[in-house]
């Protein structure tokens, strides 16, 4: 028998089989893997557009309801200006307080 049979029929051959089986294997594994990872990165922006736009819509609903708003608005719901300062802030080391 001829080296080139030997070679072929032996073990050399069954392990060369399962490297190949092996490495498709993997292949498939890692291109199985991409094509999800794709599908889900093109589901998700989808959604990031979507909640975009709701987001785009409520601003420019706040800021319509917001310009509404003035004082004579204010007055007829029936808020008054209040009479308390607008701010305070106290000195520690003198224990004494300051309103503005």
């Amino acid at each position: 028998m001829s080296p080139i049979k030997k070679l072929f029929l032996g073990i050399y051959n069954k392990q060369l089989l399962g490297g190949i089986v092996l490495l498709f294997g993997v292949y498939s594994f890692f291109i199985g893997h991409t094509v999800v990872a794709i599908d889900q990165r093109q589901a998700l922006t989808s959604q990031i557009q979507t909640t975009g736009a709701a987001v785009s819509a409520l601003q420019i609903n706040y800021f319509n309801l917001a310009s509404s708003i003035t004082m004579t608005k204010a007055t007829e719901l029936g808020f008054v200006d209040s009479e308390t300062p607008d701010f305070a802030y106290t000195n520690p080391g003198a224990q004494t307080f300051a309103m503005k």
